[in-house]
């Protein structure tokens, strides 16, 4: 008979009507080293003796708590940490355990197996003959921890020149002025004070704002044969027109303002017509062209030729039958235009609802987007009946094949596959259930619905876990 049955995982408390194992459960393969392991209440599971596998015996408590070290020591090959032997002594070959050194055993310096500690090394370190204690360094003064005459005369320290780094003097304002030192180094304040130009460099004058003439050889910019006039084929200088030379228009040489454009009158090329009213062009073109038929003649327009069309009305649109008017969008809006067939060769947008009152089929969608959350598919069952999704894999001649993920209303009640379904049927058997996994409220385990084989229970207490099965 089907039941729900408690699966023994990590942490579970097992209820077990006996236990066998193969082989014994060894100390030397990972066992406890105790004579009994806690079993069912009121009993003990106890090892027998030598042989292989384990029993039920009734105890009034559970057995194999460990209290002592002795308990310990006995779960453990013998004498494992019990010496130095186990744990060798740390060397500079070998790890191992090692003991910490006094500060007065820092200070001897002379022992070689016990370890330094922060502490003692600030305490009891006072150098060796290997690292000499020199002496307090004073703020810029570094000749207390350097051998004598290290950085004492340029011997050790080299002039800088121009082929080699060193050290260097400053110069003075007035060795700038003089012009003539080849060794000592210039700072702003003495190139600000001192230096009074060169026959290289030359102090030309101060320049006043917009003359560039006290900087600049004389008549570099003080006439055309320096800066050529602009001209059709060369980029130069040019002078502004006035509004009279605008309204001339004779002169080459010289460039319009936007001002001068303003007042402009126009020429025999340019004439100022008028002023256009809204829809009327009749100011702006010579008279007639655009008064009638004659002057310009439009044809009606066709499937075939651009031109004039006259608008439908709304009672035209709901006809059906013109063929020479243009529908616009009230008209269409208003009417009660019935089409008897719809053959659309490009995308078709709708931007309200879409009812259709017969079968909706499609043929050919390679990426179907349903925006509803929820598909309800047998609509309209009065009763409990299969249904689901199916995956084509094959299509011979005998019909489709598929692989159906379903819900077997018919019989089981569950939800099953089957990798060889022909969706043309009505119904079908399920090669294989899916398995509900129900989380407990509490631990009273479910009937009816979930009562089926394969499914899982998890309780609420101790998350023990249960599967239902024979």
């Amino acid at each position: 008979m089907a039941e729900w049955k408690k699966v023994v995982v990590s942490g579970s408390s097992a209820e077990l009507a006996g236990l066998t194992l193969t082989t014994q459960l060894a100390v030397a393969q990972g066992g406890t080293g105790l004579n009994s392991l806690s079993g069912q209440a009121g009993k003990t599971l106890t090892v027998n003796g030598g042989a292989n596998g384990f029993t039920f015996a009734d105890a009034s408590a559970p057995s194999g708590t460990i209290s002592s070290s002795a308990q310990v020591v006995a779960a453990l090959p013998s004498g494992t940490v019990s010496g130095s032997s186990q744990i060798q002594d740390a060397s500079l070959t070998q790890k191992g355990i090692v003991e910490l050194a006094t500060t007065a055993e820092v200070t001897t310096g002379t022992d070689t197996v016990r370890a330094v500690t922060p502490d003692s090394l600030k305490d009891g370190y006072q150098g060796s003959a290997n690292v000499a204690t020199l002496g307090t360094v004073t703020a810029g003064d570094v000749s207390a921890i350097l051998p004598s005459g290290t950085v004492s005369g340029s011997s050790q320290i080299q002039d800088a020149s121009l082929t080699q780094k060193g050290i260097v003097e400053l110069a003075t304002t007035a060795e700038v002025t003089t012009g003539t030192d080849t060794v000592r180094a210039v700072t702003p304040d003495s190139l600000k004070d001192g230096y009074q130009g060169s026959a290289n460099v030359a102090t030309l004058g101060t320049v006043t704002a917009g003359d560039v003439s006290a900087i600049l050889p004389s008549g570099t910019v003080s006439g055309s044969s320096q800066i050529d006039n602009a001209s059709a084929t060369q980029k130069g200088i040019v002078e502004l027109a006035t509004d009279l030379e605008v309204a001339t228009g004779t002169d080459t040489t010289r460039a319009v303002t936007p001002a001068n454009v303003a007042s402009f009158t126009g020429t025999s090329n340019i004439v100022t017509v008028g002023t256009v009213i809204t829809g009327d062009v009749s100011a702006i073109l010579p008279s007639g062209t655009v008064s009638g038929s004659s002057q310009i003649t439009i044809q009606d327009a066709s499937t075939s030729q651009k031109g004039i069309v006259e608008l439908a009305t709304t009672a035209e649109v709901t006809t059906g039958t013109d063929t020479v008017r243009a529908i616009t969008p009230d008209a269409l809006n208003g009417s009660t235009l019935g089409l008897v067939g719809l053959t659309l060769s490009g995308d078709a947008n709708i931007a309200g609802d879409l009812t259709v009152q017969g079968t909706a089929s499609f043929q050919s969608t390679e990426n179907l987007l349903v925006k509803d959350k929820f598909i309800m598919l047998a609509s309209g069952s009065a009763a409990a009946t299969d249904g689901g999704i199916v995956i084509e894999q094959a299509n011979p001649s005998g019909g489709p094949t598929g692989a159906v993920f379903a819900y077997d209303g018919l019989s089981t009640g569950r939800w099953g596959i089957d990798t060889a379904f022909n969706p043309t049927g009505s119904s079908y058997t399920p090669q294989a259930f899916m398995s509900a996994v129900v989380i407990g409220a509490d631990d009273t385990l479910p009937t009816g619905t979930y009562a089926k084989k394969g499914n899982i229970f998890i309780g609420d207490s101790a998350d023990e876990v249960w599967i239902y099965g024979s």
